[in-house]
């Protein structure tokens, strides 16, 4: 059976992000015949010889006609051994936003260098995105070398820098090999064209890399969504006394008879049973969509949290954060927002802006805001408590967003720190603000 990798692409502005996505479209017959001619024509227009593979991916006209990528493009294609869900980002630094969405759910990173440029700003800044994401795995992919007629020197020379960025940002599982989008070159099968380069060619190597994490390695997490009362129990006796807690499980396996605790009342009781639209389950995982049904009858709603009882996370009314700002307005400690973390949302207040990252020299400056694009640490204090995990630890758990209380809009995308403060106090601990 054929395993699911989701990967996404980044890198700076023209280093070949769409031509490569292309590429890998068309070197793995997954374009269709109509589609392929539409580019075939479109390039023809503009005078060009060849396809221009970029057209694939970058759908918006504005893209197009400026020959740049501004909005996440989403691609799905398969090949004999795997599917692919891959996010091709922009590369222009107003876009950074862009990039942090599309590598946030991203197993592998596929970052592009411009084999004439070397390593530039926005090329260290979607590696520091990579590793504040801790996305498990990094793919420096040296693009055009064909331009430098092959020479494995200017290759070897980015090879050290990126080696010298992945010590500094604590990057783990990064490969790096060189390609040519447009000519094809370690795409899809490896080039004769360089044979001082003895990896695997980028495909290979997608096909190979592992995928996600193991649910049995992680504690069972199931963020409740809906109470499931239906209403047709006053007409089915069956259905009189159905009571399902249904959610997306976030980590971890359940089974009937596992012992749990809702969260963050602390009650603890037993699985009898695990439903879905397809039938009754004898286990669970995730990210399977279930509901379940528990021994007791429990005080539980929308934004708790069921948790294997065993290693529970501890209700936490602080937070000390990294967070990608991606609004235009600029953030001020005092800042009055809704902190979303899995089905649970929040008012929040922004304590601290303890600093901004540096992307020249990758350490943290001091900061009394952060603007579009920036990434910062800071202390958030919680109006009600939430079940947060250190993101080094759990992608799921340790990922939350900022929104704008009034309009609705996304503020900024969040990573808890190691630091996560457990409220001592009470379970039910709440703050009384006024937004």
């Amino acid at each position: 059976m054929s395993t699911l990798l989701r990967l996404a692409t980044a890198g700076s502005v023209d280093d070949g992000k769409s031509t490569l996505v292309g590429r890998l479209l068309h070197d793995t017959k997954n374009v269709l015949v109509d589609q392929m001619a539409a580019v075939e024509r479109v390039s023809a227009e503009r005078g060009l010889t060849a396809a221009d593979l970029a057209l694939l991916t970058d759908g918006l006209r504005a893209e197009r006609e400026q020959g740049i990528t501004i909005d996440v493009a989403y691609r799905y294609f398969a090949t004999e051994k795997r599917n692919f869900i891959l996010a091709d980002c922009p590369g222009h630094v107003q876009y950074t936003r862009n990039t942090v969405t599309g590598s946030s759910t991203a197993d592998v990173i596929v970052m592009l260098v411009d084999a004439r440029k070397g390593v530039l700003e926005q090329t260290r800044r979607h590696l520091a995105v990579a590793a504040l994401l801790r996305v498990p795995h990094v793919v420096v992919a040296v693009n055009k070398i064909d331009l430098l007629d092959y020479d494995p020197e200017p290759f070897a020379e980015i090879e050290r820098q990126i080696e010298q960025l992945v010590s500094v940002l604590q990057l783990t599982n990064v490969h790096t090999l060189p390609v040519s989008a447009l000519a094809g070159d370690n795409i899809a099968t490896r080039s004769e064209r360089t044979p001082w380069y003895t990896g695997p060619a980028l495909l290979e190597l997608l096909e190979s890399l592992p995928s996600g994490t193991d649910p049995a390695l992680e504690d069972f997490r199931l963020p409740v969504q809906l109470v499931l009362r239906p209403q047709e129990a006053a007409v089915s006796p069956d259905l009189v006394e159905y009571r399902g807690y249904a959610g997306q499980i976030s980590a971890g396996v359940v089974r009937p008879g596992d012992e749990v605790v809702v969260l963050p009342n602390g009650q603890r009781t037993t699985v009898v049973g695990i439903d879905t639209a397809d039938g009754e389950l004898t286990e669970a995982f995730a990210p399977q969509s279930v509901s379940l049904r528990l021994a007791d009858e429990l005080d539980i709603a929308r934004g708790d949290m069921i948790a294997a009882a065993q290693d529970a996370p501890e209700p936490t009314l602080e937070l000390d954060a990294m967070l990608c700002w991606i609004a235009e307005e600029q953030l001020h400690p005092g800042a009055r927002v809704l902190l979303k973390h899995t089905s649970r949302t929040v008012q929040a207040k922004i304590e601290t802006i303890h600093g901004r990252l540096d992307l020249e020299s990758l350490g943290h400056h001091p900061a009394d805001h952060l603007a579009l694009n920036d990434i910062g640490r800071v202390t958030i204090k919680l109006a009600r408590p939430i079940l947060a995990e250190p993101y080094e630890t759990s992608r799921r758990g340790g990922a939350f967003l900022l929104v704008d209380a009034v309009s609705g809009k996304t503020l900024a995308a969040g990573m808890v720190s190691s630091d996560v403060h457990p409220d001592e106090t009470s379970h039910a601990s709440t703050i009384e603000w006024e937004i």
